[in-house]
């Protein structure tokens, strides 16, 4: 099929009425264009794909040759002419995707997928591929993906009847064996197509991208396809002869002979006409000329109004035309039989057609049509102040400081260009490459990805035979390790994405990303685990029949590949977390899925700290006047200092510098992927003890009774995590942090009166965040208290990685009752709450420890109940 290739300037567009007529003469030639797409699919059910194919060439070889005159320009080079061979190498390769397409698709999704510009398919591959500062562009491609989607596995594309052949009657050798091997392959010939479509529509817009500059060299793109067409036509005559000298284009299956015999039969019974024998031919060769003619028009068409309107303008009208009506025509062929006769030749090919299938519609289909439209729109709307091919007289750069746009002078580069000058600075493509680099950077992250890949092969072997053997067992521990893999990708991706460094719109980083590996790991572990546990009950009631063959061998495999996954994530996992401490020296070995910086790195925590003062004097006088002189200090600190997490080797043991006995130093991305294993293993362990019962005893109820089991276990590993993912997630304050202690610590500097507000929170496992509002003195300097308070958080409370501290003075709590403030206060402590035998929470705590204020495990940790005194109460 002729690729739509503009070749004109773009700088003269059409106005007015003009436009108009041009706008209405292209939706014409399009409508047409789509009768001719279903009249060349009812010609190729009762011809051969490649005699179509000669006669499209033929045509457009009587047509271009005499109109274009190709040899009467400048003399072609041989290398000119050995680009142009290749041209039409490539051409015919992609009419034969598209033919092939239209038979196995049908022709409403052969035009939903492949009448596309190239202009459309180029914006969404470079979206994917270099990336897109376009939301407009971004959405268009995800939209596109989704509509193919749509085609492959929601599109049943129904039949009315059942015959071996979807298509029809084989008329090529070609054909008929690709449709055996989809068919050995188990892949319906709807799925096949819209891949072959994919293809052709892929390698078309390639092959014209790649081509301009062949277009350019030899004078324009009419005088390239009119030769290609030339060129085309001579190779396929040898071809053709050969075909039919083997006699290899006549292959019949036995149902379909026995149709031809019904049809002979019904042949026999009718009236004959003196007229007939002619009207067959003469039928073929008009529908033959008025498809390839449409093909040459749309062609000459389509690039002449490009150049007047512009490629994008174009492109949005031409894809609506034919989508909708090959959409009506769609409907009217589905219900009757109208189109089927329009195009047919007599009675007997009307009743080989009444009995071949033909292609529905479904929901799939109209799903795919409205996602598809709507990328196109996105993909080739111009943005606001470009013109139809991306130029522009400015750019937006921002506003001045009177509030009117800013655009920069002269003309702004394509976004293709840009994407060419800058590949290696955003992209899909380079995004991956870093990603694919993070990983491989640690050992612990390579075992993984080594076991990721060991455990995504043997995975397909298990369903494999899980579904060869009826085992349900061998099917849910397949699944299972299926996700096991999505886990492992999850976890791999998430460790790092989590050292990414802080952005404007991310200010706390991406350590989030590894606890939300874990709630999802958690999630897909319950939802797994219910599944099987359903199921289970299901095959209790009535145990199927389980083939045995090879059963045991597979069961046995998956656990060697199990072990090896628990034994690779297990010293990732007895590693992860725990930072030792030498003479100032943080080595970190992290096991957050294999992100080790060696034994010689140092892992660096940044240190927030917010000191905000505010003291305000006021005096009276007796003359009832009132001077109020209000002296705002604001003291801000930030400081960034190295943090030296887990076991400080000495005897100094400060509170922070453990984690609690759990063991929740261990990140939750970690964890969801070494529980995924683990339980994985366990329930290989049942699936080989299920055999071994089936296989001896012939106990098929065993089978459903260890998938409960494998069910029970997974969801009981999953539960806790959900529990500390879900705990992180909403901020709980870390049950290893004494909240209450930090506040007596505060109040015993001298000078503090009262802390407010205490604000705690978790980060990460190895992270808390605090925030505080310290009352002091009038008397205080606020830099002095500041940096104590700042110092005694620091040495006594390691695992804060972020600490704001507000300073205000006593007077403020006056200045904001004469405003008639009302502050909100989430928690008061006085200094009387160092005493206090109640704990914050207001649960009385009944564990006593000995005082000492530098042993953590010594330190008296019974709290105090929370005085909540509100402002009125002070």
């Amino acid at each position: 099929m002729l690729n739509r290739m503009d070749f004109h300037s773009n700088n003269s567009l059409y106005r007015g009425r003009r436009m108009e007529i041009l706008l209405v003469v292209l939706a014409v030639i399009k409508l047409l264009k789509v009768i001719s797409v279903y009249a060349t699919y009812e010609l190729l059910k009762n011809s051969n794909p490649l005699t179509i194919l000669i006669a499209l060439k033929f045509t457009a070889l009587l047509i271009m040759v005499p109109l274009q005159k190709p040899f009467n320009g400048p003399k072609l080079k041989i290398t000119e002419w050995f680009h142009i061979l290749k041209f039409s190498f490539v051409r015919l390769l992609i009419d034969a995707l598209w033919i092939e397409g239209l038979i196995l698709c049908g022709p409403f999704r052969f035009i939903l997928l492949f009448e596309h510009s190239e202009l459309l398919i180029l914006a969404a591959a470079g979206t994917f591929i270099f990336g897109s500062h376009c939301t407009k562009k971004t959405r268009g491609s995800v939209f596109f993906v989704i509509g193919v989607l749509c085609l492959v596995f929601f599109d049943h594309d129904y039949s009315h009847g059942e015959t071996e052949h979807p298509e029809g009657v084989h008329k090529s050798f070609l054909i008929h064996h690709l449709y055996e091997l989809f068919v050995n392959f188990g892949l319906s010939d709807h799925k096949v197509g819209v891949a072959v479509l994919i293809s052709a529509v892929c390698l078309d817009a390639g092959l014209a991208s790649i081509s301009r500059t062949l277009v350019t060299s030899i004078g324009g793109a009419k005088r390239l396809y009119s030769l290609s067409a030339l060129i085309s036509f001579i190779i396929l005559i040898p071809l053709f002869l050969l075909t039919h000298f083997f006699n290899e284009n006549s292959l019949h299956t036995k149902e379909q002979l026995n149709l031809l015999k019904m049809v002979e039969n019904a042949n026999n019974q009718m009236p004959s006409h003196g007229s007939s024998e002619n009207i067959p031919q003469r039928d073929w060769l008009f529908w033959m000329v008025y498809i390839s003619i449409m093909h040459v028009i749309d062609f000459y068409m389509t690039s002449l109004v490009s150049g007047r309107l512009g490629a994008q303008s174009v492109t949005r009208l031409a894809k609506l035309t034919v989508v909708i009506t090959s959409l009506i025509f769609s409907l009217l062929w589905s219900s009757s039989d109208s189109v089927e006769q329009f195009v047919s030749f007599d009675r007997n090919e009307i009743l080989v057609n009444s009995f071949l299938p033909k292609h529905q519609m479904s929901i799939g289909v109209i799903v795919s049509v409205v996602c598809i439209l709507y990328a196109s729109d996105l993909l080739t709307t111009d943005k606001s102040g470009h013109g139809p091919e991306g130029i522009s007289s400015g750019h937006f750069i921002g506003y001045s400081m009177a509030g009117l746009p800013l655009f920069t002078a002269g003309q702004t580069p394509t976004h293709g260009a840009a994407l060419l000058a800058n590949s290696e600075e955003f992209g899909l493509w380079y995004h991956l490459r870093a990603t694919f680099h993070g990983i491989l950077t640690g050992q612990a992250s390579r075992r993984i990805f080594a076991f990721l890949c060991l455990n995504l092969a043997f995975t397909f072997v298990e369903l494999f035979y899980g579904v060869w053997t009826n085992s349900l067992g061998l099917i849910s521990d397949g699944f299972h390790m299926l996700f096991d893999s999505a886990a492992l990708v999850v976890g791999l991706y998430a460790a790092v994405v989590s050292h990414w460094k802080p952005t404007r719109i991310f200010s706390f980083g991406y350590n989030s990303a590894e606890i939300l590996s874990g709630l999802v790991n958690a999630l897909f572990l319950l939802v797994i685990s219910g599944s099987v546990f359903v199921n289970s009950i299901v095959r209790i009631h009535q145990p199927p029949d389980i083939k045995t063959d090879k059963l045991l061998a597979v069961s046995i495999l998956g656990l060697l590949v199990n072990i090896v996954g628990v034994v690779a994530l297990g010293h990732a996992h007895s590693h992860g977390g725990h930072g030792h401490s030498h003479g100032g020296h943080g080595h970190s070995h992290s096991g957050s899925h294999g992100h080790s910086h060696g034994d010689s790195s140092h892992r660096h925590c940044h240190n927030h700290e917010h000191g905000h003062s505010h003291s305000r004097n006021h005096s009276h006088s007796s003359n009832r006047s009132h001077s109020h002189h209000y002296d705002h200090k604001h003291a801000v600190e930030a400081h960034n200092e190295e943090l030296h997490y887990g076991h400080t080797h000495g005897h100094q043991q400060r509170c922070g510098s453990h984690k609690s006995q759990k063991d929740e130093a261990e990140d939750a991305n970690l964890r969801g992927v070494y529980l995924h294993v683990l339980a994985d293993t366990l329930g290989s362990v049942s699936v080989i003890f299920s055999s071994f019962l089936v296989t001896t005893y012939g106990w098929n109820v065993a089978d459903p009774i260890c998938s409960m089991f494998i069910a029970c276990v997974i969801g009981y590993s999953a539960m806790p995590l959900l529990n500390d993912t879900l705990s992180l997630l909403t901020l709980k304050v870390p049950d290893e942090f004494h909240s209450q202690l930090m506040v007596k610590k505060i109040l015993q500097v001298d000078e503090v009166v009262s802390v407010s507000n205490p604000f705690i929170w978790t980060h990460t496992h190895k992270s808390v965040c605090v925030c505080v509002t310290v009352r002091i003195q009038s008397s205080a300097s606020e830099q002095v208290l500041l940096r104590k308070i700042k110092e005694l958080i620091q040495n006594h409370f390691k695992s804060v990685s972020h600490l704001t501290i507000q300073i205000e003075k006593e007077e403020y709590e006056y200045h904001t009752q004469a405003m008639g403030l009302h502050l909100s206060v989430i928690g008061h402590y006085p200094k009387s709450f160092i005493n206090s035998s109640v704990l914050m929470n207001g649960l009385t705590h009944h564990h006593h420890h000995h005082d000492n204020t530098n042993h953590c495990g010594k330190y008296n940790c019974s709290s105090e109940r929370m005085n909540l005194l509100s402002v009125k109460d002070i």
